[in-house]
């Protein structure tokens, strides 16, 4: 989209009523600038990472590699699609619209808004060009990355705001009503404001996908190098230029370096892609609590078979409140986790000590190791960690990205749970074991309730020694657990007040030997926890 500030387009339900109810239920980045004036230097910042010196809006041939060199080398399909272009690689400066192209009022073509016909590597393939095309022939599911150029009108440039809101009503629905959607990542933006008297270059910027958080708002700063990072770590491709110091958005997908390499992720005129400040990541020291009372899961059989048949899925939740974003880049464990020290949980070796649980390499780990000696003298230690009581809750969201490393030995571990606030309870007040197994084939969510331990539990095949995105939501006493796709859920309970009580509870995340540990000294257990998110029901 083109040329509007912020605060015309945030907040303006008189003009923008259909952005606006995108926002409600989207990633809004509040922080985000363009990176320049006037258009087309940004476009190059957001396809190849620099202006390049680009001072105006007169075309040029660029030499220089951008996004799409990295995408071809990546075995990456692009396309790039443009309201009102006359096709067939023409490289015109501008057209004149002339008939209906795609959803809107008719409207001019301008090229330098179309970053693919700027550089040489494109304008002089045959080949390369051909996949620059109008926009009729929108294919959501055609490429890994796709970029969206409305014409003049449905930009917002020459039209009102009104018709932007009108265009993008009409054909956002075609990205994220297709099945595509469902592993994909699409950001809307501006390619800046509207060059006043007093204006910052702050435009609005939105993710939206089935991955990542509804209503989440972003305030760290970010630019048009930041969402070019974005859709560069998403595949695992290099740096360009400026996006090696820029951030990405990571805070809107759980906390991950970046989103998870979409299938087809249609793009409307990407912008910057931020790495925002965690909700909540103190570095301070955490406290230790010794000799937890906490009894988690007292011996259950591993693979259970009676399995309730799931049940529909319930309506979505309007909007999650994101109270515990840990991503683990650096620093200690976050303060607002308790580490076990001690003798804990329902197996009588199993014991914790603080000094296994660390954060290094990007990840937060969990240790199963054997110590000479310790508050449980020699024998096998594990770590163990349960969230500060003033993030817990009856209705709440847990997503969790983590792998097992295992070296010659195994623990028992639930990664994660939720435990009651008040240890008396149990077990009554209810556990929730999310996906708690010691073998890594596979793991196993075990619902407890009631004064005699019931259980409801369900099994799941996955591979854990690889990395997983995990979720486990109850809302309205219905549980929901996805993995890795978070737009399909792996099992459905509905349960009531009885069997998913309605009790406070906190997010543990635990390893232990349970029944009995390994009868030698050597091999160790490494669970690495690359994030960890907590949202509240909102």
């Amino acid at each position: 989209m083109e040329n509007t500030d912020y605060s015309s387009i945030v907040g303006n339900t008189a003009q923008a009523p259909y952005v606006n109810g995108l926002i409600a239920n989207a990633g809004l980045a509040t922080n985000y600038s363009a990176v320049d004036h006037p258009s087309l230097p940004n476009y190059l910042a957001l396809s190849g990472g620099s202006t390049f010196g680009v001072t105006d809006d007169t075309d040029v041939s660029l030499p220089n590699a951008s996004l799409l060199n990295q995408l071809d080398a990546a075995g990456k399909s692009w396309r790039f699609y443009a309201q009102n272009y006359p096709g067939n690689c023409s490289l015109v400066s501008s057209a004149a619209g002339t008939a209906q192209d795609g959803p809107g009022a008719i409207g001019n073509y301008t090229r330098h808004h179309v970053p693919a016909l700027e550089y040489s590597y494109v304008i002089t393939n045959s080949t390369r060009c051909a996949r620059v095309a109008p926009l009729s022939g929108f294919d959501p599911a055609a490429a890994s990355y796709e970029f969206i150029v409305p014409n003049q009108i449905n930009n917002m440039h020459d039209g009102t705001i009104a018709d932007g809101d009108n265009f993008l009503r009409a054909f956002v629905p075609t990205i994220t009503g297709s099945s595509s959607f469902a592993n994909s990542l699409l950001l809307i933006t501006w390619d800046e404001d509207s060059d006043c008297s007093g204006c910052t270059n702050r435009v609005p910027t939105l993710a939206i996908s089935p991955l990542g958080y509804t209503g989440l708002r972003s305030s760290t700063a970010h630019d048009h190098y930041s969402l070019l990072h974005t859709v560069q770590a998403a595949w695992g491709l290099p740096c360009l230029n400026n996006t090696c110091t820029a951030n990405d958005l990571r805070e809107f997908f759980g906390g991950s370096a970046a989103p998870a390499p979409p299938t087809a992720a249609p793009t409307l005129n990407p912008t910057s892609a931020p790495t925002a400040t965690p909700t909540l990541s103190p570095t301070s020291t955490p406290s230790q609590t010794t000799a937890p009372t906490l009894a988690p899961t007292p011996n259950p059989t591993p693979r259970p078979t009676s399995t309730p048949a799931p049940t529909p899925t319930p309506a979505p939740v309007v909007g999650w409140v994101n109270v515990v974003n840990d991503q683990f880049n650096s620093g200690g464990v976050p303060s607002h986790w308790s580490l076990y020290d001690g003798p804990y949980g329902s197996g009588p070796q199993n014991c914790a000590t603080p000094g296994h649980v660390s954060v290094s390499g990007g990840y937060m780990h969990l240790l199963m190791a054997h110590e000479s000696s310790g508050n449980c003298g020699a024998g096998w230690y594990t770590g163990g960690m349960m969230v500060s009581q003033a993030f817990d809750g009856i209705d709440q969201r847990v997503t969790v990205r983590f792998r097992v490393v295992r070296s010659g030995v195994a623990s028992h571990f639930i990664i994660p749970m939720r435990w009651p606030d008040i240890d008396s309870s149990w077990p009554a007040g209810g556990e929730e074991d999310f996906c708690e197994t010691d073998d890594l084939s596979g793991c196993s969510t075990y619902l407890h309730y009631g004064s005699s331990n019931s259980q409801v539990s369900h099994d799941y095949s996955v591979g854990l020694s690889s990395w997983h995105t995990v979720r486990f939501q109850r809302l309205n006493h219905v549980m929901t657990a996805y993995i890795d796709n978070m737009s399909t859920p792996a099992w459905t309970y509905t349960g009531s007040k009885t069997t998913l009580p309605d009790t406070l509870k906190r997010t543990v995340l635990q390893q232990e030997c349970q029944s009995s540990c390994p009868s030698g000294t050597s091999g160790s257990e490494d669970i690495q926890i690359d994030w960890i998110t907590i949202d509240d029901a909102a």
